[in-house]
């Protein structure tokens, strides 16, 4: 009796099984045989795979204080109290801008337009850079905070520092399509900070609603705070309106590959 396709495929050495799914997803008349495509199908998607990983990031930073009920006024915020400058310096120690020849994020760094100073860190080949609303330019009669909401409202993850943790402030006035994940910092006394983490969309909402806390003087939780707003940011990119860009991103790659190696056989 002849076997079902889907069970002969189950058979299939995985470099043939991964040329078989290349083959289904573009222009056949542009593939060669199995043998002379699967043996570098493997490295190829690998290579695809390293030039589409995501390693730097860009994280919001927001001062809401004492009455503050919305991202507006958040965004008016210049200063911020003696507490949120002790968060800021848990993140890490300020760089200037002016010369930055590292992940910059959109940031100006050949004047002062986006401000003087800012916050960057790295864990492994992540890079980081920190857009602090209080420190970038405002002028007076931008009464939209358009200079600060075009850096907070493209950051994937904004991070909403509340100097009065029992305040009223209302998340859902944080309306940017971009912005996907935001997490609440409270201080709890001197030294340390208690987070929630909310996501817009996705299968979970408050994912662990005051149950992270970290030592602002302990370097160990510095980089535990790292790596939670890393992973809050990948896994942010694993859903819309995301994941169709990075797959039509990806799928371009491939056929761009796939035709480069037709080309020499």
């Amino acid at each position: 009796m002849e076997r079902p396709k889907k069970y002969l495929f189950r058979l299939l050495p995985r470099k043939q099984k991964l040329t078989y799914l290349l083959k289904r997803a573009f222009n056949e008349d542009l593939m060669p045989n199995f043998t002379q495509i699967g043996v570098n199908a493997e490295s190829l998607l690998r290579e695809v795979d390293r030039k589409l990983a995501i390693v730097n990031f860009r994280i919001g930073v927001l001062f809401v204080g004492k009455g503050d009920q919305t991202e507006a006024e958040a965004l008016s915020r210049s200063q911020g109290s003696d507490g949120f400058k002790r968060f800021l310096e848990f993140l890490d120690k300020k760089i200037p801008l002016k010369g930055w020849n590292r992940h910059g994020a959109g940031i100006d760094t050949h004047g002062d337009t986006n401000g003087a100073q800012s916050i960057y860190n790295s864990l492994g080949d992540a890079q980081v850079m920190y857009h602090v609303a209080p420190w970038i330019p405002c002028n007076e009669e931008d009464h939209g905070f358009v200079q600060r909401k075009r850096f907070i409202g493209n950051d994937v993850v904004n991070i909403l520092f509340l100097e009065d943790g029992r305040g009223g402030f209302k998340l859902g006035t944080m309306r940017s399509e971009q912005t996907q994940c935001l997490v609440v910092v409270r201080g709890r006394g001197d030294d340390e900070i208690v987070c929630s983490v909310f996501f817009k969309r996705g299968p979970t909402r408050d994912v662990c609603a005051d149950t992270l806390r970290f030592s602002l003087s302990d370097r160990e939780d510095r980089s535990r705070f790292l790596s939670l707003l890393i992973s809050l940011a990948k896994k942010c990119y694993e859903h819309e309106p995301f994941l169709s860009k990075l797959e039509r991103t990806r799928q371009f790659y491939l056929q761009s590959v796939l035709e480069q190696q037709v080309m020499h056989h």
